[in-house]
């Protein structure tokens, strides 16, 4: 979660930045080796709780960086996928 708080401070200095297509962090994932490698994180099951907190936490600090219109997604071919063509 550090990570990406770190990456949506450093976004905010964008102003063009609309979409963040961002990996689920890592403590977000149940039963992980420390540190687990690649592999293992492509099989794993995501903490639905925790993974919703994470998000409403991201969802207020864009708020308070009065930059609530920048969508922070997990879903890389979501229904964005379109608009990275039209960059």
């Amino acid at each position: 979660m550090a990570g990406l708080q770190e990456l949506l401070r450093d976004s905010v200095a964008q102003a063009e930045l609309c979409t963040v297509v961002h990996p689920f962090p890592v403590d977000c994932y149940k039963g992980l080796p420390w540190l687990p490698p690649a592999s293992v994180l492509l099989e794993a099951a995501i903490n639905e709780e925790k993974f919703a907190c994470v998000e409403a936490e991201l969802h207020q600090l864009l708020l308070a960086s009065g930059r609530a219109h920048v969508v922070w997604t997990t879903d890389i071919y979501g229904r964005l996928a379109a608009d990275y063509f039209s960059l």
